[in-house]
């Protein structure tokens, strides 16, 4: 087992920036020149931006599943206690800054018992969610690893039970477009990332090349195989966006975040494309991965700052051209990036920073 993948630097690197771009709607103003750009813009956001936490569920399961192949240890206690502790410190730090942003209030509704059910599983800020999903979905992949990948026909049976966690998908996509109830395909529903559980093992099953002759083909035909999981991807994204395009049923999205086939076609696709590349991460590439958690959590604070400052200026007479000019969308996302950048780095030069950005749960 290779130790680093350098494909996976790229990719974290590439996917931190764009969940920033997603959450800053960083290019949006390109849209607003005409009804063509408007249609790229969100292309790029829903099929682009939020390949983000597919890819990352994608990788950190891999790894795992890749730890299993190799060593056939049971599932390890560090990386699900160091998933835990992550969680509960970020949540409570989301609950101080929600806080003291609302007066009080925020922590006042936390004494209600549905308030506090709903806080745990969609997290006190929206990036936790996917800290509760995975601390989940690793449970799940270890029953699988433990139980499954141990059968002879495990690949063609990880590969049936994707194929039926994708229909899943879809049923529970049509069953919100049905009833008009988003809570099934809401973005912080563990549910949609069932399917990673399979799509990842079956990865880490056609890297290891275990011979099994299915598994060994798709591995031996690679540019075939990417050409075929390249097309699926685009046909599945083009017919959600003529189903799925109901924002009323989505809670406001244009389609389902996360509830739709194509992302794990997608995720899956991106992920084998990058343990195929066999280069070196040039430094500035390594640097950025390995602040990509730190990115991703602590984005959310940035942006809230950068928009608490352009207001502040705004509201100066003699900034406000200026704040215009400096806090533009692709600005904030630059700021807010390398904000993040800066003081994901910073916090671990001290062990409490280190526990709060601990690379192991990526």
């Amino acid at each position: 087992m290779r130790k680093n993948i350098s494909g996976f630097d790229y990719l974290r690197t590439v996917f931190a920036i764009l969940v920033v771009v997603w959450h800053a709607q960083g290019v949006s103003f390109l849209g607003k020149i005409n009804i063509y750009f408007q249609n790229i813009v969100n292309i790029f956001y829903y099929n682009i931006c939020l390949l983000a936490v597919p890819v990352f569920f994608s990788i950190s399961l891999y790894l795992f599943y890749k730890k299993y192949l190799v060593s056939h240890t049971s599932f390890p206690k560090k990386r699900l206690m160091n998933l835990i502790r992550l969680y509960g410190i970020w949540m409570l730090i989301g609950v101080v800054f929600n806080s003291l942003t609302s007066r009080g209030n925020y922590l006042l509704g936390l004494l209600n018992l549905q308030n506090l059910v709903e806080t745990i599983v969609f997290g006190t800020r929206p990036e936790l969610f996917f800290l509760f999903s995975l601390i989940l979905i690793s449970w799940l992949c270890f029953i699988n690893s433990k139980y499954l990948l141990v059968h002879k026909h495990r690949f063609l049976t990880q590969l049936i039970l994707m194929l039926t966690s994708l229909f899943f998908l879809i049923f529970i996509s049509l069953y919100t477009l049905a009833t008009q109830r988003f809570v099934l395909s809401a973005y912080w529903n563990p549910l949609c990332f069932v399917p990673y559980i399979f799509s990842a093992s079956i990865l880490a099953i056609i890297d290891e090349n275990i011979e099994i002759s299915l598994a060994k083909y798709f591995h031996k035909k690679r540019m075939l195989f990417i050409f075929i999981l390249f097309s699926i991807f685009i046909f599945l994204s083009w017919l959600e966006w003529q189903v799925f395009n109901v924002p009323s049923a989505f809670d406001g999205y244009l389609l389902p975040p996360y509830a739709r086939p194509s992302l794990v076609i997608g995720a899956f696709l991106v992920c084998y494309c990058a343990i195929l590349y066999k280069g070196q991460s040039p430094s500035l590439i390594n640097d950025l991965a390995q602040e990509s958690l730190g990115i991703y959590l602590l984005h959310g604070y940035a942006l809230f700052l950068i928009e608490f400052l352009a207001n502040v200026f705004q509201n100066l007479q003699i900034f406000q051209s200026s704040a215009i000019v400096i806090f533009n969308p692709i600005a904030r996302v630059i700021f807010a990036i390398l904000l993040s950048f800066f003081v994901s780095k910073a916090l671990k030069y001290s062990d409490i920073g280190r526990k709060m950005l601990n690379s192991s749960a990526k």
